[in-house]
């Protein structure tokens, strides 16, 4: 339970310092000399930046989910609380907010993984909530912080440095206690963990639907006897087509009777050369 509270709070605090910058833009556009419209690019390439670092979490299996959580947040903490503050034209301020948005992104992606291996099966789907409010309480931090910190009055356009710092030192406050409280799970137990969702996912499948390794699908499995009409190989013992009597081992054919009929009648249906013989003699 610990673990995912850490994992949460690391995930709230990531997008509070993602988000910080919309509650002093006024400040940044004139401090900067920046235009909305430029500032609305960045934002939006910052996010797309984002996303394609985001393609790079698939390093979290070889250094550790927990390790690229806890590395993101020391590094966003340092970005926010000093380097994006000492911007003095756009053109930094941009570069900087890209290298935040590409280490977010990976950091951002290796959070659920952790939510996923540090909450048991049955309350999975309640953990992904709480990791879902994320964006949101990060926006209501930002939104409260400001309204506690700004004044209603700036007379200093580099006041917008000041919302910065503090989102970077409480990045940095998450950064210790995810240090100290976040533990990477073990390979053995995060295998059996999907050794487990397996054996869900093979029982709750409906009976006779295989998927090729166990027992045959529908219309897939083989008949268990032989075709009807259809003697076997070389036996002379398979039965024959209905009507029809079967060949005997020693050659010949079979007597037969006919329907509404005594004379013995051959499997073909014509009359044996035995029962003219006894006609002729009759």
């Amino acid at each position: 339970m610990l673990y995912l509270a850490v994992t949460v709070l690391a995930t709230v605090t990531l997008y509070y310092e993602l988000y910080v910058g919309g509650s002093v833009s006024t400040l940044l556009l004139v401090d900067l000399h920046m235009s909305f419209t430029f500032f609305v690019v960045v934002l939006a390439f910052g996010n797309l930046i984002g996303a394609f670092g985001s393609l790079f979490a698939g390093l979290a299996d070889r250094l550790g989910r927990a390790n690229l959580v806890v590395g993101g947040l020391l590094i966003s903490g340092i970005f926010v609380a000093y380097v994006l503050p000492a911007a003095t034209n756009k053109w930094e301020f941009s570069f900087e907010f890209f290298a935040v948005g590409v280490v977010e992104g990976i950091a951002l992606v290796a959070t659920p993984a952790l939510i996923r291996d540090f909450s048991p099966q049955v309350g999975r789907a309640t953990a992904m909530g709480f990791w879902t409010a994320g964006p949101v309480l990060g926006s209501l931090i930002v939104t409260a912080v400001a309204t506690n910190t700004i004044p209603a009055i700036v007379p200093d356009p580099r006041f917008w440095t000041h919302e910065y710092r503090i989102a970077g030192i409480a990045g940095l406050v998450v950064f210790l206690i995810a240090l100290v409280g976040l533990r990477e799970l073990s390979p053995q137990l995060r295998g059996r963990d999907r050794g487990r969702a397996g054996q869900a996912r093979r029982l709750s499948r409906p009976a006779g639907s295989g998927s090729g390794r166990g027992g045959p699908g529908p219309g897939r499995g083989r008949r268990s006897g032989r075709k009807p009409g259809r003697a076997g190989k070389g036996s002379g013992r398979g039965a024959g087509p209905p009507g029809l009597a079967s060949q005997p081992r020693g050659g010949g054919s079979w007597p037969r009777t006919g329907r509404g009929c005594s004379r013995p009648r051959t499997p073909c249906g014509r009359r044996s050369p035995a029962g003219d013989e006894s006609r002729a003699a009759a």
